[in-house]
């Protein structure tokens, strides 16, 4: 059979274009398969901190080690600087908390579904080096509080708590509390999609903002800080201090360790609060010496939403002398160590008077 030349040289564009459109297509595969991935990933925007330490050296020192540490995970970060024109356009001054309506404009404007609130809340970069800070993950459409930690050591700590001997530079002291406070954030991001289908059969908690009649002028905050960290590991629900601070405002109120009927009525009725706890502290003295161990003194109550009746009253006095650190049995300098266990000791005995009450009542 005669071929023409028009057949070979359409024998000779399919030789040559075949391939190359099948490579092209192979391509164009894998860059959708690229971008399928990519939007799977979550997006975490870091927001900026609260910030009690009394120091613009704790935002230098932790937030570059926040950063760095979050991106060890299979997700992508927004910084602060990432956000700084949608914070800035929308009036948004997160401070470490966030309303309902500004985490809306972050999910859909910046495509955050998962944002990073904390404050620095230790920085003693002197004889007794001491650094901390609460951190806590919020699912931005939804507002639950994924995972919430508060950490803080002095440099004598951690020869105990990471068996590394004393640390003598505040960097490498917030480097390791930074590592410390992310142990769990992985789990706490994996398995937030199945707690989505598990609803929390805890009651739902609301923080007012604890009173400070210390000489520490943010002692209140970073107490208030530790004792919604340790409601969340406790197992509680509690709502973000934003929306609960979103609430008030729109009372015209900024409580401070109380609340007052009207208060506690629209917490109930707009949020579903069922419980709230309030309290104040009293004394909040950093450790300045092994002769000189840190004192906290805390007072607190728990309130039922619906009636106002005080389910609990509670007080917790201690200094470093009396219970040493986390892991030595002698005496402890981390004021944030010691408030972390006054408030943890507090967040279970709230759990058994709560638990008391609800078996007297029903």
């Amino acid at each position: 059979m005669k071929t023409h030349s028009w057949q070979i040289l359409a024998l000779v564009l399919i030789s040559v274009i075949g391939p190359a459109t099948a490579a092209y297509a192979r391509s164009d595969a894998d860059a959708s398969s690229r971008d399928t991935l990519s939007t799977d990933v979550p997006t975490i925007a870091v927001l900026p901190f609260a910030e009690y330490a009394g120091t613009d050296k704790a935002r230098s020192v932790f937030m570059p080690l926040i950063e760095a540490r979050i991106k060890r995970e299979a997700v992508r970060v927004l910084t602060p600087e990432d956000t700084r024109e949608i914070l800035r356009e929308h009036r948004i001054r997160a401070g470490g908390d966030i309303s309902p309506l500004d985490a809306r404009v972050l999910a859909e404007e910046a495509g955050a579904e998962y944002l990073l609130l904390g404050s620095y809340d230790f920085f003693v970069d002197e004889t007794i080096l001491e650094a901390g800070l609460s951190l806590r993950l919020l699912e931005s459409r939804t507002m639950r509080i994924l995972w919430a930690v508060s950490e803080a050591a002095t440099g004598d700590d951690l020869g105990g708590l990471f068996g590394i001997g004393r640390v003598t530079d505040i960097n490498r002291l917030a480097g390791k509390v930074v590592d410390h406070a992310f142990r769990d954030f992985d789990a706490a991001l994996t398995g937030s999609v199945k707690s989505s289908d598990c609803p929390s059969t805890s009651p739902a908690f609301a923080v007012i903002p604890f009173d400070n009649l210390s000489d520490q002028q943010n002692a209140g905050n970073i107490a208030t800080r530790y004792l919604l960290s340790e409601m969340v590991e406790h197992g509680w629900t509690v709502i973000e201090p934003g929306a609960v601070n979103d609430a008030a405002l729109r009372l015209g109120k900024v409580p401070r360790g109380e609340v007052d009927r009207t208060l506690l009525e629209y917490l109930r009725d707009s949020l579903g609060v069922d419980v709230v706890i309030t309290g104040t502290v009293n004394e909040f003295q950093p450790g300045r010496s092994d002769v000189a161990p840190p004192l906290v003194a805390l007072d607190a109550r728990l309130l039922h939403a619906k009636d106002g009746k005080i389910i609990a009253a509670l007080d917790d006095a201690r200094d470093g002398g009396e219970t040493g650190t986390i892991i030595r049995t002698g005496p402890g300098n981390s004021l944030g160590r010691l408030t972390k266990k006054a408030l943890e000791n507090m967040v279970k005995r709230f759990d058994t008077a709560l638990n008391e009450y609800v078996a007297r009542n029903h």
